[in-house]
């Protein structure tokens, strides 16, 4: 038990208890019973998660301080990623400011993209396209950018920020956009998307021509799956 004039914590069964003495009697107050939760790390096995404060424990607890050092620990980490992300949000901005929908090969957005996957994540790389997607939100070229990026990958590998950005492409007002960011679903084949495909809201035939043909298709993926199972 650790204790100084007002307060002192206390380790009950399993449970770790912060208690105020009361100033009328010697009676004492609980103010606070901590708990964490030891989870296996995939690499390491032997890692801790900070579940907060809850009004009941488990066996096997962490100290407090063993909790401290872990909330610090993922600060720290955070910390790390917004300032990654602050910097490489320019870079790739930059890059989308100049890019060319009317250019056949791999623009230098799109490298530049793919590098920052590989480099250090495609959570970073999703950060760093929802940050521009939200303050070039009237910029079509960089939409566009945004979308050919995205078509660059599998849906699962841009799990789940890459959907949420596309259903934003797939309703913008702009109809170029519109028209790349069909052309994400027709590659990611995601036939949960077919609603969305059937209710877009359009005035240009040819765009409402394509969306057909890729409802279309889309359905033939489903019949062909459906089969399969």
């Amino acid at each position: 038990m650790w204790k100084n004039n007002d307060f002192f914590i206390e380790l009950i069964s399993n449970e770790t208890e912060l208690k105020e003495k009361s100033t009328s009697s010697s009676s004492h107050k609980a103010l606070i019973i901590f708990e964490s939760k030891k989870i296996l790390d995939e690499q390491t096995e032997s890692s801790f998660v900070l579940n907060g404060e809850t009004p009941k424990l488990k066996a096997k607890e962490t100290s407090y301080i063993d909790k401290l050092i872990v909330e610090e620990k993922v600060q720290f980490e955070k910390i790390k990623l917004d300032n990654l992300v602050e910097e490489l949000t320019p870079k790739l901005m930059t890059e989308l400011k100049y890019f060319s929908s009317d250019d056949s090969e791999i623009t230098s957005a799109e490298r530049l993209a793919l590098d920052i996957e590989k480099s250090y994540s495609v959570r970073v790389l999703g950060e760093v396209l929802q940050n521009i997607y939200i303050q070039y939100n009237d910029y079509y070229n960089m939409l566009i950018g945004i979308c050919k990026i995205l078509g660059r990958f599998e849906l699962k590998e841009v799990m789940p920020w890459g959907p949420t950005m596309l259903m934003g492409l797939l309703s913008h007002k702009n109809e170029t956009v519109k028209e790349y960011a069909v052309s994400v679903v027709e590659n990611w084949a995601e036939v949960d998307l077919l609603p969305v495909l059937r209710n877009l809201d359009c005035s240009s035939r040819w765009l409402k021509e394509y969306i057909d043909d890729v409802v279309k298709y889309l359905e033939g993926c489903y019949v062909l799956h459906k089969k399969i199972v």
